[in-house]
C-alpha cells in the first residue's frame, strides 16, 4: 500500500502498488512537486527520475520515476493538511488513516 497527497487540493490518495501510483501520479507533475509519498508505515518515500521529463513547447513526455526510502514529515504528521481521502476501498476516512498509522 502506498500514500499520494496531492499538493494542489490535499487530498489524500491510497494505491495499492506502487505500479498503480506512478500510474496516475505523472512524471510532469511529480517533479513540479505536485505530489507527496509515503510508503504502508507512512514513511516519505522520495521520487528518484530514471527518465526525465522532456518539455517541447506544449507537448509534455516522459517523466519516468521511482520512489526511494526519503526525508521528509511521516505521514502521521501530515495528516493534519489533508482536506479528504479519494474514495478508496481500504479506509473510509482520513481518521481511518490516522488509526491505521497509530496516530
Amino acid at each position: 500500500m502506498y500514500f499520494a497527497l496531492s499538493a494542489d487540493d490535499l487530498m489524500l490518495y491510497v494505491f495499492p502498488t506502487v505500479t498503480a501510483l506512478t500510474d496516475y501520479c505523472e512524471g510532469c507533475d511529480v517533479e513540479s512537486g505536485g505530489w507527496l509519498f509515503w510508503d504502508q508505515s507512512g514513511a516519505p518515500l522520495q521520487p528518484r527520475f530514471t527518465e526525465p521529463v522532456n518539455r517541447s513547447g506544449r507537448v509534455v513526455d516522459g517523466g519516468i520515476y521511482v520512489l526511494e526510502a526519503g526525508a521528509g514529515e511521516r505521514l502521521v504528521t501530515t495528516l493534519h493538511r489533508v482536506t479528504g481521502l479519494e474514495s478508496d476501498a481500504s479506509f473510509r476516512n482520513v481518521e481511518d488513516v490516522r488509526k491505521y498509522l497509530g496516530g
